[in-house]
């Protein structure tokens, strides 16, 4: 069956029409990704540093450095983004105690993601990550 004129150039403007939308939900699921790779890093991170603190219950700079090296690579994660505490397990975590048995040492990394899908919306979500571990290891 052989085309008739008044058909020619359809399938261009379905394409015009499909692609955009078709643009927007790949580059959202693209944005989704790298920012859930982004918020398991920072999970890693904390748990990394809820651990140093366990284990070392004094040492709370220590437990920061752990973090931010564990932390995320691109963009780094620095130390204004690492908060460090210790407290009675869901009770009210105190910085800078020292991490007596008993209690729990908490760890929480936050960071910025820029959300940019061309054509869409353009936000900025912010990304947490928290290892609380029982101290004394």
């Amino acid at each position: 069956m052989r085309r008739t004129e008044p058909d020619r150039g359809a399938a261009a403007v379905e394409l015009a029409l499909v692609l955009p939308v078709l643009m927007l939900l790949v580059m959202g699921i693209i944005n989704f990704g790298i920012a859930f790779n982004r918020q398991i890093s920072l999970s890693g991170g904390a748990r990394e540093g809820a651990r140093w603190l366990a284990l070392h219950s004094t040492d709370q700079a220590g437990a920061v450095t752990r973090t931010v090296n564990a932390g995320p690579v691109t963009p780094v994660l620095t130390t204004a983004d690492v908060s460090v505490c210790t407290g009675p397990a869901g009770g009210t975590c105190v910085a800078n105690a020292p991490c007596a048995s008993g209690l729990t040492g908490q760890v929480r990394a936050t960071q910025d993601f820029d959300i940019s899908i061309p054509f869409g919306p353009q936000l900025t979500v912010t990304l947490t990550g928290k290892g609380v571990m029982r101290c004394g290891g």
